[in-house]
């Protein structure tokens, strides 16, 4: 993208409260009912706050000529298209205000368990702003969050007390079920994991479920929401350990035959996905998609994604416009509209704010700082 020039976070502003969030753009086809019964939130993997760790390999995969316009608003190149990211929060307070406009109702932060991964910055710089209340958050969070090794041990009762805590903040987002409000956790299934901390016994991690629900309702609150993130097959584990609903990280997609591939296909094959989820017989949320382009990792692996460097990969799918991505996302919204018992929490997790580096970015970047795709929400779910 030669010629491409850098935007100041005023700049930014400016272009954001114009006509990209205009409230002229919502759309009036589905009516306030079903529009405003629907909670939208985005899920937030946080590789550009600070240069270090994982980070690092992130931000290198965007260092090319060709996708250095992914990365967020406020990271910087050099001649060389070399990446650099580091957010503040000033920053922050920009995200937050562009998701609030875009009528985004929660985040959903990936978690780390180590305090000091780069990958934890922006939530803590997200817990510290003063404007963090135009958005609420909840955790996608990985078995290890809630597990210790062994798990006879008994230390998992410290990390599943601190979630009680964190799901009992009056900003985390809550879903209401059959009347009441419930702390919404999204629970990232992984077969090593439950080997490492649960023994490989899902019993075990039923026991914790068990525990965390304890904990929140000795304290007055109500049981938390808990959505299994694995699939189709999840919806076996779900019953198995007592969780509530099912969906996914992303869809579940393929690309036959040589790509690249028309985002329309995606569109296709994810719609199908939340039919698939919802035959299930448990609750679900569907999971709505960007995109999904990873070239940049395909041509700069990452260390736990190991791959050989693909140096002419053709295997992606194709931008959406901004007409196709509110499409799509105004199918999903009808799709919980019509599947009321299959989503009862009329909940709809997108993927993704900020997996840039996977094409799974809607966040104002350095390429579109005026954030189209967040428009494109707006435009059917902004009131």
């Amino acid at each position: 993208m030669p010629g491409l020039r850098l935007y100041t976070r005023r700049e930014l502003i400016a272009a954001t409260a114009t006509t990209a969030f205009a409230p002229s753009l919502a759309v009036k086809a589905f009516g306030d009912t079903r529009v405003k019964d629907v909670l939208v939130g985005a899920v937030r993997w946080d590789a550009w706050y600070k240069k270090t760790d994982a980070s690092v390999f992130a931000q290198r995969s965007l260092s090319s000529e060709a996708y250095f316009g992914r990365a967020p608003f406020f990271c910087a190149s050099d001649k060389q298209w070399n990446v650099s990211c580091t957010g503040s929060a000033s920053e922050m307070a920009d995200e937050i205000r562009a998701a609030a406009r875009a009528g985004l109702k929660y985040w959903a932060f990936d978690w780390y368990t180590d305090d000091d991964s780069s990958l934890r910055v922006a939530w803590n710089l997200y817990r510290a702003s003063p404007c963090r209340d135009l958005i609420n958050w909840c955790g996608v969070i990985g078995l290890d969050a809630i597990g210790c090794v062994p798990f006879g041990s008994g230390k998992w009762r410290v990390a599943v007390a601190q979630w009680a805590t964190y799901l009992r903040e009056p900003g985390y987002q809550k879903v209401v079920i059959n009347g009441v409000e419930r702390p919404l956790l999204y629970l990232l299934w992984d077969e090593n994991q439950l080997r490492w901390f649960f023994g490989n016994d899902v019993g075990n991690v039923k026991v914790c479920l068990q525990y965390l629900r304890m904990l929140l309702v000795e304290e007055g609150g109500e049981a938390p929401y808990v959505v299994l993130l694995d699939g189709l097959p999840g919806a076996e584990v779900t019953r198995a350990i007592g969780a509530d609903a099912i969906s996914n990280y992303i869809s579940g997609f393929k690309g036959n035959g040589s790509g690249p591939f028309p985002y329309a296909e995606l569109d296709k094959q994810t719609q199908k996905y939340w039919e698939t989820l919802a035959s299930s017989g448990c609750d679900m949320i569907p999971i709505a998609m960007v995109g999904w382009d990873n070239r940049p990792r395909q041509e700069k692996p990452v260390p736990w994604q190991p791959a050989k460097p693909t140096p002419n990969p053709i295997r992606y799918f194709i931008a959406p416009t901004s007409k196709e991505f509110a499409s799509h996302i105004a199918s999903a919204v009808d799709f919980i509209d019509r599947s009321r018992i299959a989503c009862p929490s009329k909940t709809l997790l997108i993927y993704s704010w900020n997996e840039c580096d996977e094409g799974g970015g809607m966040m104002p970047t350095i390429a579109n700082p005026d954030a189209p795709y967040l428009a494109a929400v707006a435009s059917v779910i902004a009131r």
